[in-house]
């Protein structure tokens, strides 16, 4: 995760994507690799409550190159938000399913268990 402070905060618009209308916001900070460019992000209930000089966490930010309407080659700043709702159920899920397969291997250690040297003996369980 990466900590980041707002500087500015853009304006919002409102961008058409594959799920529907989205509406699509920026912020600006002051310090560290991205210092003055915006860095784009999609509002959700989280991201409303943002104002300048919050200090906001973020898996991280993505470098997007595209091509403007006038043919330019730009390139675009996101903010890697964390994961929320199902998503975010849904990865804690299989780290918990990963956690418990890791359990049940180490669990399965093989034991040695003497048998006796009589074979019609009954061994001690």
């Amino acid at each position: 995760m990466i900590k980041l402070k707002i500087f500015e905060l853009g304006t919002s618009q409102i961008r058409k994507t594959r799920f529907g209308d989205k509406e699509h916001n920026s912020i600006k900070v002051e310090t560290g690799e991205w210092a003055g460019k915006y860095l784009g992000y999609f509002v959700n209930e989280n991201t409303k409550k943002w104002k300048v000089g919050d200090e906001i966490e973020v898996e991280g930010v993505e470098k997007k190159d595209y091509t403007n309407a006038n043919g330019e080659l730009k390139t675009a700043y996101n903010l890697k938000l964390p994961q929320t709702g199902f998503a975010e159920i849904l990865k804690r899920i299989e780290k918990l399913e990963n956690d418990v397969a890791l359990l049940k291997l180490k669990n399965k250690e093989v034991v040695a268990i003497p048998y006796p040297d009589d074979p019609l003996e009954e061994p001690p369980f």
